[in-house]
């Protein structure tokens, strides 16, 4: 669009043609239309690019959230099982993962449960507080051991050779596993070490590893508890046909040495000193004068 504008020259024509013969000449565009079209397409353009963006963003975070859920949930899953596993409260420990897609974590998963299985394993052949001590230390175990007084408990099945003769070897190998359960879960229950089974006897103690202030105390409780709770179980055994339990038990108070015995490619947690060979005599005594428990008076 052209507009006329006044201009302040004067006209000039000397010659008299009918031409101005001004040398400049003024002319104004008005670019106001093209100024608020240009405007208007850059505002739509811009329009179209934040809604691109917004778009873009809300794309973004579904994925990302679909990500923390593929990766956060099962890796906060595991990082809680591990300080179970760690802590040795198995019965904690998730029974199933939280399912992964991504490969890295369902190889991590997969490591994971084989280290769970492994470590129950493990603790079902060790003394639970010793596997707790050596978890707790975070290193290899190695040979050692400490002067420490501690009650030995020796316990054995009367009669059980007779009750071998007599009986299949399938129901013998369930009454033991039966009476086995039954008898260390009341050890554990006053805080005493499960060490050992042998052949059918059980040898436990008090006050190591885990330090037991009133150890003989709840080395007594736990022995008239397993013979209380074997009244009940003989009542039940005697009604399935199958042959009555009775033990004897030696229970002794001494300073032996404690802690892992035997060469450094294979050890275990045990006990050295006189005071095992006592309790391991008490008992026998049990046989001479027909009773089930004898306690020396250092209990």
């Amino acid at each position: 669009e052209v507009l006329s504008i006044p201009c302040d020259a004067s006209y000039s024509d000397t010659n008299d043609d009918g031409v101005d013969e001004r040398s400049t000449t003024f002319l104004l565009y008005d670019m106001r239309a093209e100024v608020i079209e240009e405007s208007m397409l850059a505002m739509g353009y811009t329009a179209v690019i934040i809604l691109v963006l917004f778009g873009s963003s809300l794309v973004f975070s579904m994925d990302a959230e679909r990500i923390a859920r593929q990766l956060v949930v099962p890796l906060a899953q595991l990082v809680e099982d591990m300080g179970y596993c760690a802590s040795l409260e198995l019965h904690h420990v998730s029974q199933d993962m939280v399912p992964a897609s991504m490969h890295e974590i369902k190889s991590l998963q997969k490591a994971f449960v084989a280290l769970r299985g492994a470590i129950a394993s493990f603790s079902k052949f060790v003394p639970l507080e010793v596997v707790r001590s050596l978890l707790r230390l975070s290193k290899e175990a190695s040979l050692g051991v400490s002067r420490r007084n501690v009650t030995i408990f020796f316990s054995d099945i009367a009669n059980f050779t007779t009750i071998c003769e007599k009986t299949p070897p399938v129901e013998v190998l369930q009454l033991l596993s039966d009476y086995f359960e039954a008898m260390v879960k009341l050890i554990h229950d006053e805080q005493g070490t499960m060490l050992e089974f042998i052949g059918d006897a059980i040898l436990a103690i008090w006050n190591a590893p885990k330090e037991v202030p009133d150890h003989a105390a709840r080395a007594l409780t736990a022995t008239l508890n397993m013979q209380a709770s074997l009244e009940v179980y003989r009542a039940k055994w005697e009604k399935e046909g199958k042959p009555p339990v009775r033990t004897r038990v030696g229970l002794h108070s001494a300073d032996v040495f404690v802690g892992n015995l035997g060469s450094p490619s294979r050890m275990k947690y045990g006990v050295l000193g006189d005071g095992v060979n006592l309790a391991s005599r008490l008992e026998e005594l049990n046989k001479r004068y027909t009773t089930e428990i004898l306690l020396s008076q250092d209990v």
